[in-house]
């Protein structure tokens, strides 16, 4: 659960909070690149930092992106892009943003079933650091 923290439960029952705050952060296979992600309304700010925090690529989609994921060669990340329907619901769709050189800006939706709950890319562990 984001922003949950992490919990040691003993086989007694009782718990105690490992860490609390930040969630950890996702880095690319390098481990030299990160996204940042701000919510604002009904957009998904996404911004392509180094490890300074200085900013190499931003975009901005209209919904809540989760689900981020790294391909294996660090150059595209995919994610899942919910927006709300007229009825209280969900919709989520995948999306793939490409990061290299004269590549288009913007992320290309990948399905549009409204159906998709997140991606993972074969050969590739997400790795992840504290914050």
């Amino acid at each position: 659960i984001r922003d949950g923290g992490a919990w040691t439960i003993d086989l007694d029952g009782d718990a105690t909070e490992d860490r609390a705050g930040d969630p950890p952060l996702l880095y690319a296979p390098d481990g030299e690149r990160r996204i940042d992600r701000s919510l604002d309304g009904r957009s998904t700010t996404l911004r392509l930092v180094d490890r300074s925090g200085d900013e190499l690529a931003t975009t901005t989609v209209t919904g809540r992106v989760s689900h981020l994921r790294w391909s294996p060669a660090g150059n595209q990340v995919v994610f899942t892009l919910g927006t709300s329907t007229r009825n209280g619901g969900v919709m989520q769709d995948l999306f793939l943003w490409s990061l290299g050189e004269g590549e288009e800006p913007d992320p290309v939706r990948l399905t549009n079933t409204g159906a998709a709950f997140g991606a993972e890319w074969l050969g590739a562990m997400p790795r992840w650091e504290a914050p």
